[in-house]
């Protein structure tokens, strides 16, 4: 029985040494003042990756974005509004390609500070022009008057978890070993 043991153990422990790839993301902290009236802001960040996406294999994409906006001295109230055409406050892309995880819509305080916390989630496919890269673009329309705009967010891509084949072979001839040494076990006279 100990063999038995053994031989599975030894073929599950053999399969977790599969290579393990870094996951692309990309993570920003802005924080912006203005000084006067209503004031239009955009931040782009962006960055390349390997290895490259597989064209028609779906990953999971996570966009987080936390603001905190703060009166300004005046005293009036501020917002948060979307600017430039965008459709929410963060837009993400992997390569020419949405990713489906835009997140963010305005809001204004009171109270002061107001704090917001926006996620988004999905399944991205990638295809042709749409495996190597990803940005992410914070875009919105200050109200004036002083506020103070805090920004965190976080982009990053998630390959679902295939196993590779020779951690599947592993794990199969260990359990082959396995069953066969306890085929054999029972067969022995004791």
């Amino acid at each position: 029985m100990k063999k038995i043991v053994g031989a599975l153990a030894a073929g599950f422990m053999l399969g977790l040494a599969a290579p393990v790839h870094a996951i692309p993301f990309i993570s920003f902290s802005v924080t912006a003042t203005d000084t006067g009236a209503p004031t239009s802001f955009l931040f782009s960040f962006s960055t390349p990756f390997l290895p490259q996406l597989t064209d028609g294999v779906p990953v999971n994409v996570l966009a987080i974005l936390d603001v905190t906006v703060t009166d300004g001295p005046t005293g009036a109230p501020a917002s948060v509004a979307l600017a430039f055409s965008f459709p929410n406050l963060m837009v993400n892309t992997i390569g020419t390609c949405n990713a489906g995880v835009d997140t963010g819509t305005g809001f204004s305080t009171p109270p002061s500070p107001n704090s917001q916390h926006f996620q988004a989630a999905s399944t991205f496919t990638p295809s042709a022009g749409c495996d190597d890269s990803m940005a992410s673009a914070l875009a919105f329309l200050g109200s004036g008057g002083g506020a103070t705009y805090n920004f965190t967010a976080t982009f990053e891509i998630n390959p679902a978890q295939v196993p590779e084949p020779a951690t599947l072979a592993l794990l199969g001839l260990g359990l082959g070993l396995g069953l066969a040494g306890l085929g054999i076990a029972r067969r022995k006279p004791h």
